[in-house]
């Protein structure tokens, strides 16, 4: 009788908090996930993961007109209705190198997490259809911290779209913080159709796509993110409602920050450095936005692409977008432009309309210190840019208030976020 009571508490001490299991080959991890745990903690030792991708179906197309169709992908590790922990014991020697369109492809889970690991060496699906990622989750709650996300390059000639490091997908919950996605060849986050996601803590660069894309009717909480060396960098898109704020968007092609579409962007206490063409810019009179507190320098360092080579572009001579607390400096063509104006100068295809300086607002001619590569440190603090945030309307907000003690930024931009 004793020994059945004993097994009885075992067995719902398992059911109640999992099972935990140590892998240290691939052959181990694919044994771990593909039994009949539903609860089930995996840590990984140090080792490069190879997986063998097989093919699944996509039963919904995440960004195409009609998404009511399917689609064959591969996938390196399919999780299907588990809640489970994928953990590294060294993110930068345990590595999952996935082979594969949708690395790791998450659908139906309650609860996953994947920690402290290198997630690599995804191969882009052909079918232009695909949204192929190194992590792509649907239907399914989701924390994702402390990995690098690197390396996912593919053939991407014929798509055009390469390979997302996170993509969201529909009824993905999903909590993105403190990781480093980089060297892709796709969107560095992509959330799609009723997506939702905080996404907090992390640096993204050096990929094709936008750093971080928000589109149809997805939303996103976006803060104390840097990317630089992108096409682009945070964008809203479709009907979708973003927050935007704290973020440090520097050195991409075309535009920083931008709402389009019929979306609805709040983008506070950012800085936005040195883009290709526009700052930020409300693309379509359609769309919603409210830029406040921003610090938007050096706009126009490139030709034309998509964009005039301004701070803030409205592209929409009666919207009602809310501009103040601003400063600016060293933008190229204006601070503040407004409307559509065919041709442009020196070939452009196009033009603004008409400048505006009615606004309150703020132009700040910077030291040789702000023209440093990243003038922000957690333990310095520029006098003159000082005294000019006391008049701003939330002088304890923006990446760079405080000081080493009391800034709201955790780590510093110039290096990772873990």
């Amino acid at each position: 009788m004793r020994k059945l009571t004993v097994l009885f508490f075992l067995c719902t001490f398992s059911l109640l908090f999992g099972k935990s299991i140590t892998v240290r080959t691939v052959n181990e991890l694919y044994a771990a996930v593909n039994g009949i745990e539903k609860n089930l903690t995996i840590t990984l030792k140090p080792g490069s993961y190879d997986l063998t991708p097989i093919s699944v179906t996509d039963s919904t197309l995440g960004n195409a007109l009609n998404p009511d169709s399917m689609i064959t992908v591969t996938t390196g590790l399919h999780l299907v209705g588990k809640n489970i922990k994928l953990i590294g014991t060294d993110r930068r020697k345990t590595i999952i190198r996935t082979h594969a369109g949708y690395g790791i492809f998450i659908e139906h889970c309650p609860e996953v997490l994947i920690k402290d690991l290198t997630i690599s060496d995804g191969i882009r699906n052909q079918d232009g259809n695909a949204t192929s990622g190194a992590i792509v989750v649907k239907h399914s709650d989701m924390e994702i911290t402390g990995c690098i996300i690197e390396n996912n390059q593919g053939d991407f000639s014929k798509t055009i779209a390469g390979i997302i490091g996170i993509c969201g997908r529909e009824g993905a919950d999903l909590y993105l913080h403190n990781n480093v996605i980089r060297d892709n060849s796709w969107d560095g986050i992509a959330l799609y159709r009723k997506a939702k996601a905080c996404i907090y803590d992390n640096l993204i660069y050096n990929g094709r796509g936008a750093g971080i894309g928000i589109t149809w009717n997805a939303n996103a909480d976006i803060a104390r993110n840097v990317i630089h060396h992108y096409w682009k960098g945070i964008g809203s898109f479709g009907t979708s409602t973003v927050y935007v704020y704290n973020n440090l968007v520097r050195d991409v092609r075309g535009w920083g920050i931008i709402a389009s579409g019929n979306s609805d962007i709040l983008c506070q206490n950012n800085e936005v450095r040195r883009c290709g063409n526009v700052g930020i810019a409300l693309w379509d009179y359609t769309a919603h936005m409210q830029i406040i507190g921003n610090v938007i320098n050096q706009s126009g360092q490139e030709k034309q692409w998509v964009a005039p080579l301004v701070g803030i572009w409205i592209n929409a001579p009666d919207s009602l977008a809310e501009i103040r607390s601003n400063l600016f400096w060293g933008n190229a063509q204006a601070d503040v432009a407004y409307g559509y104006k065919e041709p442009g100068p020196a070939g452009a295809d196009f033009t603004f309309d008409h400048t505006s300086e009615k606004f309150n607002n703020f132009t700040f001619l910077p030291t040789s210190t702000l023209n440093s590569a990243n003038y922000y440190s957690l333990s310095y603090k520029e006098p003159a840019y000082s005294s000019l945030m006391q008049v701003m309307e939330n002088p304890s907000a923006g990446i760079f208030a405080g000081d080493k003690n009391h800034s709201i930024w955790s780590w510093d931009p110039d290096k990772e976020p873990f």
